[in-house]
């Protein structure tokens, strides 16, 4: 634990040592960087969230086939199970 703790605190010491030394353009560029990796995120987000609706209504039509296929079968059998009994007669 200690190990990280003055890991994070020589980090700090660093970034915060080259931060008062940034040009204009550099902090410029930093500050893009920043919100272009915040939109990133968001997108990131967003295109998560669109792929888990996706998969729910893929899911959803599955389960729709499913049972329409189920109620085919029935249907398929009942009409065979009437065809023989009036062959039957």
């Amino acid at each position: 634990m200690k190990k990280y703790l003055i890991l994070s605190a020589l980090a700090l010491t660093f970034v915060s040592g080259c931060t008062t030394e940034l040009s204009k353009e550099d902090r410029a560029l930093l500050k893009s960087a920043n919100e272009n990796a915040r939109e990133a995120k968001e997108q990131a987000a967003s295109a998560a969230a669109d792929a888990r609706a996706a998969k729910a209504d893929a899911d959803r039509a599955a389960d729709a086939a499913e049972a329409a296929s189920s109620k085919a079968e029935t249907s398929s059998e009942k009409a065979d199970r009437i065809f023989r009994q009036g062959q039957n007669k």
